[in-house]
This record gives structure tokens, C-alpha cells and sequence, in this order.
């Protein structure tokens, strides 16, 4: 609400445990994102783009549509995104979960401000890796992992 942008990003191996936890954490973060509007002094604009990702495709959820990958990533989300009244309408689609990963997008516009704030949930769910490449991908975990400690 003070013009930030802010990012959450998922992803996991693990049991069906893991996925119900992320989708509460979904929910957790658009419940107070909710809650901060709806005490907000000013009006808030409210537009979003939810769009599942695959390496040839996109699936945008809101429309009910699939756009070729590159389609996609040449016109920018912010093209797909939509004005809603409220964040309970994102979460309705939200809420029904994901079986691909996914990019969820809101803008936050302050009409009076004039400020704006991204929020961006990425959530990959269980990535999943060509198995020519699974060596490269263990040692670049490993160099990460070394790195961030």
C-alpha cells in the first residue's frame, strides 16, 4: 500500500502435505493483503493476472485460455491483466489450487497517491528436470547452497 513491490516464490519435492501448506500460505497472504485495503484511507485499483506456465505454453486461468509461450512472454502479463472489485475475486480462482506451475500478478494502484505496488506469487511446484542434466542441475545446487552459507 505504500508503493512497494513484494514476491513470494514456491517450490518443493515432497508430499501432498507441502502443496496443502503453500495454498494456505496463498491464502494467508491474500487474506492480509485484503484486510490491508479494506483499511486503506484511499480507493485502491485492483488489477491481476493468473497464468499457469509451461515450457511451451501458458495456460491463463482467469479466461479459461491457453497462449503459446512465446506469445505470452513477448506481449508481458501486464497485458493479461484484469481490473477486479475486490482480492476475494482473485482468490476464487486462486482457492480451487493448481496442478502447473503458476504466476499470480496484482497490481495496487492508489488513486489518489498515485502509487503502485506489485505483489508476485510464483510457485513452481514440483520442478521437474531432464534426465541428461540431472548432474549439472545436483552441482548447481550444490554451488548454491555453498554460496548462501
Amino acid at each position: 500500500m505504500n508503493g512497494y513491490n513484494a514476491a513470494a516464490l514456491y517450490l518443493s519435492i515432497g508430499s501432498l502435505y507441502l502443496y496443502e501448506n503453500r495454498h494456505q500460505s496463498h491464502e494467508a497472504i491474500l487474506s492480509q493483503l485484503k484486510d490491508t485495503i479494506a483499511s486503506a484511507k484511499n480507493p485502491i485499483h485492483i488489477e491481476y493476472v493468473y497464468m499457469c506456465v509451461t515450457d511451451d505454453e501458458c495456460y491463463d486461468c482467469r479466461k479459461d485460455k491457453w497462449y503459446s509461450a512465446s506469445s505470452v512472454f513477448e506481449a508481458g502479463l501486464d497485458s493479461f491483466m484484469k481490473e477486479v472489485s475486490c482480492i476475494d475475486d482473485i482468490w476464487k480462482k486462486v482457492k480451487t489450487g493448481c496442478k502447473l506451475p503458476f504466476v499470480l500478478k496484482i497490481l495496487l494502484h492508489d488513486k489518489v497517491t498515485k502509487r503502485h505496488g506489485h505483489l508476485l506469487i510464483i510457485d513452481l511446484l514440483h520442478p521437474k528436470f531432464f534426465t541428461d542434466i540431472t548432474s549439472k542441475i545436483h552441482y548447481s545446487f550444490i554451488s548454491l547452497r555453498k554460496w548462501i552459507e
